[in-house]
């Protein structure tokens, strides 16, 4: 028989908040570097490794900046390994493209001191993505570490093959091997083996243990316990040598072809770890905040900022990079998944205050800028109001009819207005809101300009958006009802419906809402009714109440009113008070006999010549320990369900067909010839239910009392916000669609990508200008890729655009630019030049393969940044 060998790996899993708060938490990681180096400079065979992330070293040279030069000699030694994140980041909540700056970010500062390990390390994260094997290897890590999310019997030793059959060899490793805990895991609290007996004991364990099957001769052991220093005088536990993971995954590549595949998400629940995915909901707020981050800075500063440059040469390269510090810095493991203490949530709702006031200031100042270069002559008038430029983020023309605001000095502003584009036509406008406002107005010119305006809110029917580009309108006084639209909404407040080309709906007396899909002639009923039950579990599991209370909303008297009858959005809000008990009994032995009153409150939006129905939803949560869900009955019995995740599209089978599943921005089930989308912005956990109705679930909101159920017998305070007390705004839409096959066509991502964004608007006057008044800068004439982002490249040379393809099919695509370039490049997402690609008569063709990532870079757009 082979001699195994042994590796000892030292390490500590540092999270940089938990259950104490940031700063608190940085006192014990800085303890734990400051000991790690006093044995690195006195013990010159040990190694440590950062926890795979550098924004903890990044804190504790804040502390510490005299240990500088010492951190570096350590790490190109090869003694102090760090990276190759900026943070240890959960997968499934944050957006793909976050994922890849993530990794940006960590190589970036590991330079400074020397290479980044080139070890994928996620050994915490709840469940891993269909693309991290494809991320990682763009990134020049082949390999990847975890503890959890493999399948019960996966051996320790395994490939895991990608959405693009990118291969890695993995390696799965439970947590604790240098461990002492009792069965409990925390109740006595958690050390590291102290003597050479408890090491050799530990030896032993990991030879044996059940159900975790080696294939390589080698037998691993880690110290990484959660903040936990490594024991003060290593040499004396006998260990007979120090190595790093590269060293593992380096020996058992020499064994890859007697390794299992596994292949796509990694999302099972093996009794040794679980994948917690009830944190997907849990502190809601926090994943709605983080949507609206994301958003600002992805889809709007960095695309107008890249665009403006032309015109400005100006790139506010420091102020965006911060903006992604502060986010990324919420996509922690326990942070985004809400499990965490009151503190560190409280921390982590002013850092995405502080992104997007980045990231929104910078957008708007951009399409300012944008704006001023456009030539908007056309918009001259004696009664004209100025102009209205609209920016369209996404590479497909928008055909709806679009939201914009507008504002007009409150003397000056009409009621009503008359909207052409610079062709003359006239574009349909219906004001659904309109506010006085007092405020300060700083710019780079002046500061604390007191101003009184008016703010309008329209539904305008803009005609095509071009894609990826600008629109120019001409603004008028106008008679009320003006330029009604041919395609005008039919609205019956008697019988409550509404009818426009696509579709009919119909607001029922119980609450909830019936469609008819005209393009299939399949009537939904019973959409978008509320199932109440207690929750007796925890911040990262939801535990049914043993034989408590379920509460429908379809009993519930509601009061129905419309708020906006057309022509072009009608609006009907509907609203309920919701008696519910106020929390569960002992330990989560049943719900209490009080009630408090809840209140649901929805408004459901038609627009003309759209077939999705938006909703905006308030819940005012007053009842403890439950969860809320949005059903809506598909009527589809499917042996698979659609969802969008991170660069990808999953169709989930099988053991994944049901149960709680994460999103990014839709869930849909399709069959024969109709399908049915839920879209939504940062509800991130849905379930297609086994109950007959192919129904699926929205989850809305949990509240929990603790971070552990199985520690505290009722709530402990650190954890009383994960609660979810108070008032909640959401939204979510319903999208009905045709399909042949039980296909999913290209327009529901289009139509997800569309509700998940919106768009920007800004006003300027009448003006020459370089740009012309309707304008795409960028369009995806073929291929059906979906576009992650846009924005300047790391060194500030090119700009660069992320697509991906969501199909498991090699696509030809092609791009139409209306950009200045001279020549293009297919890149990484290292961003590391891959091959030079030919544009010719502003045309772009490649071929993007089986859910491949493709990032583009285009030289000549303007000249490299100046720093």
């Amino acid at each position: 028989m082979e001699k195994k060998k042994l590796f000892v790996v030292c390490s500590s899993h540092l999270d940089r908040e938990w259950y104490v708060s940031y700063e608190q938490t940085r006192i014990y990681i800085d303890g734990v570097i400051n000991r790690v180096l006093d044995i690195l400079a006195r013990q010159p065979d040990y190694r440590f490794m950062l926890d795979g992330q550098t924004s903890v070293l990044e804190d504790y040279l804040e502390i510490y900046p005299e240990r500088e030069e010492e951190i570096a000699r350590f790490v190109q030694e090869g003694r102090l390994l760090i990276g190759p994140w900026y943070i240890q980041p959960d997968e499934c909540l944050p957006i793909g493209e976050s994922i890849a700056r993530n990794l940006l970010l960590g190589e970036k500062i590991s330079r400074r001191y020397g290479e980044p390990m080139k070890v994928g390390y996620v050994p915490d994260a709840f469940g891993h993505i269909s693309q991290l094997p494809q991320i990682f290897t763009q990134f020049g890590i082949h390999n990847a570490f975890m503890s959890r999310g493999c399948p019960p019997g996966t051996a320790r030793d395994f490939i895991w093959k990608g959405a693009d059959g990118s291969g890695l060899t993995g390696m799965y490793y439970p947590y604790g091997a240098c461990t002492i805990m009792d069965g409990a895991h925390m109740r006595k609290g958690i050390r590291l083996v102290e003597n050479a007996q408890e090491f050799q004991d530990k030896i032993k364990e990991a030879e044996n243990m059940a159900g975790y099957q080696p294939v390589a001769p080698f037998t691993l052991l880690t110290f990484n316990g959660d903040m936990l220093p490594p024991p003060e005088d290593p040499a004396a536990l006998g260990v007979p040598s120090y190595d790093n993971l590269s060293d593992c995954f380096a020996l058992s590549a020499q064994y890859r072809d007697q390794f299992q595949t596994l292949e796509g998400e990694l999302r099972e629940s093996p009794d040794i770890v679980y994948n917690l995915q009830d944190t997907l909901v849990s502190r809601v707020y926090l994943k709605l905040e983080n949507q609206r981050a994301q958003d600002s800075l992805i889809r709007f500063a960095e695309p107008l900022n890249a665009l403006a440059f032309g015109a400005t040469k100006k790139y506010p390269a420091g102020f965006l990079a911060k903006s992604w510090k502060y986010l990324l810095e919420n996509h922690t493991h326990d942070g985004i998944c809400g499990c965490s203490g009151n503190d560190v949530c409280s921390e982590m709702m002013t850092r995405f205050q502080k992104s997007r006031n980045i990231s929104d200031t910078y957008a708007r100042v951009a399409l300012e800028a944008l704006a001023a270069q456009t030539d908007t002559r056309f918009a001259a008038a004696e009664n004209g109001y100025g102009t209205l430029v609209v920016f369209n983020p996404q590479p497909f023309a928008a055909d709806e009819p679009v939201c914009v605001e507008f504002v007009y000095p409150s003397s000056e502003a009409p009621e009503a207005f008359r909207v052409t584009d610079s062709d003359g036509h006239a574009c349909p406008c219906q004001i659904t809101a309109a506010r006085d406002r007092e405020f300060i107005r700083s710019d780079f010119k002046s500061v604390q300009h007191f101003a009184k305006d008016r703010v309008f809110q329209a539904v305008l029917q803009a005609g095509p958006l071009p894609a990826f580009g600008i629109k120019a309108f001409r603004l008028e006084k106008a008679a009320a009802n003006e330029n009604a639209p041919e395609d005008a909404l039919l609205v019956s407040k008697e019988s409550r419906t509404v009818e426009n080309a696509y579709i009919t709906l119909s607001v029922a007396d119980n609450g909830t809402l019936t469609l008819t899909d005209k393009a299939t002639g399949y009537v939904y009923r019973d959409l978008n009714y509320f199932i109440e039950e207690g929750d007796g579990g925890d911040a990262y599991i939801f535990n049914q109440i043993p034989g408590g209370s379920v509460h429908d909303s379809r009993s519930l008297r509601w009061d129905i009113e419309f708020l906006q009858d057309g022509p072009l959005q009608a609006a009907c809000r509907l609203k309920a008070e919701w008696e519910l008990p106020f929390e569960m009994t002992g330990h989560a032995a049943g719900r209490s006999a009080q009630v408090v009153k809840n209140s649901l409150e929805y408004l459901v939006h038609v627009y003309a010549g759209s077939p999705v129905v938006r909703i905006q939803l308030h819940v005012d949560n007053r009842s403890k320990d439950h969860r809320i869900r949005a059903y809506f009955p598909t009527g589809i019995q499917s042996d698979h369900v659609w969802a969008d995740g991170q660069f990808s599209l999953e169709k989930r089978t099988g053991s994944r067909l049901h149960g709680t599943m994460p999103q990014q921005t839709f869930c849909a089930v399709s069959g024969e010839q109709r399908g049915l989308a839920i879209l939504e912005k940062g509800l991130h956990q849905y379930d297609y239910l086994d109950d007959g109705n192919g129904t699926l679930a929205l989850s809305i909101i949990r509240g929990q009392g603790a971070l552990y159920r199985g520690f505290f017998e009722r709530y402990n305070d650190e954890y009383s916000e994960t609660q979810c007390l108070g008032g909640f705004d959401m939204e979510y839409a319903i999208y009905p669609f045709a399909t042949q096959g039980g296909a999913l066509p290209d327009i529901v991502l289009q139509k997800a990508a569309q509700f998940n964004t919106g768009l920007r608007s800004t006003q300027t006057g009448s003006h020459e200008g370089r740009i012309p008044a309707c304008q795409s800068f960028l369009a995806l004439e073929e291929g059906g890729l979906q576009l992650s982002s846009f924005k300047l490249s790391e060194d500030g040379s090119r700009i660069v655009a992320r697509f991906y393809n969501p199909r498991a099919i090699s696509v030809q695509a092609r791009l139409a630019l209306a950009l200045p370039v001279d020549s293009a490049v297919r890149m990484n997402m290292h961003e590391d030049v891959l091959a030079a690609l030919p544009v010719t008569d502003g045309r772009l063709a490649f071929e993007a393969g089986p859910c491949e990532i493709v990032t583009l870079g285009f030289d000549g757009v303007f000249s490299p940044l100046e720093r």
